[in-house]
């Protein structure tokens, strides 16, 4: 137990750094999100809780004669340019959800997925309007 506990120390005391950690990335790489209240209203939340992490959350109403898909995916093309979290909302229209995955997409995809749909996010915190996305197409 002993030996354990010397380990745990040396360990403790190394920094915990590991190769391609924090502190081995150059400061360009920092990524400053867009803030929400930019980003969204009050249909959609940004939630950070212990057990199912950063999610970007809610409920679009749309009227009937909107697209909700359309709505969907510019929403998630909005959103990804916020904090690095899972977007799990959705579009209702007439009681009946769109989801991400009726659109082609889902909220916690890789980056690279998202980015091959979206575009690349901006890294200075300034909104950028987003080209138009898949399915309003």
């Amino acid at each position: 137990m002993r030996g354990l506990a010397t380990a745990l120390g040396v360990f403790a005391l190394t920094g915990c750094v590991f190769p391609g950690g924090s502190s081995d990335r150059p400061h360009e790489d920092v990524r400053i999100p867009v803030p929400d209240e930019v980003l969204f209203d009050a249909d959609v939340s940004y939630e950070d809780d212990f057990t199912d992490g950063s999610n970007y959350v809610g409920d679009i109403e749309v009227d009937a004669d909107a697209d909700p898909g359309c709505v969907l995916d510019r929403a998630y093309a909005l959103l990804r340019q916020g904090r690095d979290a899972s977007i799990g909302v959705s579009v209702i229209q007439d009681g009946v959800f769109t989801r991400g995955r009726d659109v082609g997409v889902e909220g916690n995809q890789f980056m690279g997925e998202l980015e091959d749909r979206y575009g690349r996010r901006p890294k200075d915190g300034v909104f950028v309007e987003p080209e138009t996305p898949p399915a309003c197409r």
